[in-house]
């Protein structure tokens, strides 16, 4: 067992590979470790888990009941379970499984709704790439969390320990997201043949009712918005900036041929209580594949 010493309510579920991600109300039994992982009720896998995997990573931040049951969906005892709402629990005595009510489970799901919006920090008083050299653990509203900390690092740790490079300042993305655009292969940031920001078309998502309710609805729609991102076009100067730090491993400057490291970095990730395990990812850029601007691009958005 695994587990956070928590409990919940939801449907219990068997979620194979190629699944759609399930919601909040349902206790998953996994038959695989998933790569990435939304929110969800409770968390049972029927293969090994480690301590720092980022499904337990996840579990705790969020509270999640979570345990490996080798073999559970063909347990005698859970066989009858599955499907039916049921009130899962993770403490010191072991994983309890029982049946519940709808009303007992749905009552207790909705305590469970933020009553407050919460908005991670930011400030976009810094808007040119910054050496992790010129950056301290106090950066980490300009720049990321996980920048910040690399940075901090590099200034306690022996030379050669933390890694050296750059931080690109959320108010480059700012300008990125900020861009009207309406280009005749992008219809969906028109209206009424006026251009639109990616702020602008975030905004219609949340106001619209679908996105809000649907799972599957809001899954495609962040497939969408995704795809649209990597494909849309970068400001010049934004592309030529990003190039420029290059130049901190490779002085010479063109052609190219160091292979970088990009990670992402925001503002809620690592943060005390939410870790942000599994949100986001990183990219090998290899020379070839051009302008640094394409491998960031890929980190887009979080992995919900």
């Amino acid at each position: 067992m695994l587990g956070d010493y928590s409990e919940s309510y939801g449907r219990l579920k068997v979620i194979n590979p190629g699944d759609l991600s399930p919601g909040e109300d349902v206790i998953a039994i996994y038959t695989f470790i998933p790569n990435t992982l939304g929110h969800v009720g409770g968390i049972i896998t029927e293969a090994p888990q480690t301590p720092l995997s980022h499904i337990n990573l996840k579990a705790r931040q969020n509270d999640t009941p979570n345990a490996y049951m080798k073999n559970v969906r063909n347990n005698p005892e859970v066989i009858g379970l599955i499907d039916q709402w049921v009130h899962y629990s993770v403490n010191d005595n072991g994983v309890h499984l029982e049946l519940a009510t709808e009303e007992s489970a749905l009552n207790w799901l909705a305590d469970r709704i933020p009553a407050h919006v919460t908005i991670p920090e930011s400030d976009l008083s810094v808007t040119a790439p910054r050496p992790l050299a010129e950056l301290t653990q106090s950066d980490w509203t300009r720049v990321g969390v996980k920048a910040a900390n690399v940075a901090e690092l590099g200034k306690i740790l022996a030379v050669g320990v933390a890694p050296k490079g750059y931080a690109l300042p959320f108010a480059m993305y700012d300008e990125f997201m900020r861009s009207p655009r309406c280009p005749e292969d992008m219809t969906v940031l028109c209206a009424n043949k006026h251009s639109l920001t990616f702020y602008d078309y975030v905004e219609n998502l949340l106001k619209d009712e679908a996105f809000s309710h649907d799972q599957p609805v809001r899954e495609q729609a962040l497939t969408e918005l995704r795809e649209l991102i990597e494909k849309a076009e970068t400001p010049q100067s934004l592309v030529d900036e990003i190039e420029m730090v290059r130049l901190f491993w490779e002085p010479a400057g063109e052609p190219f041929s160091q292979r970088l490291r990009v990670r992402s970095s925001t503002n809620n990730e690592d943060l005390p209580g939410f870790n942000g395990a599994g949100l986001y990812g990183s990219f090998t850029h290899k020379p070839k594949e051009g302008k640094l601007i394409n491998s960031i691009k890929q980190l887009k958005f979080p992995n919900y």
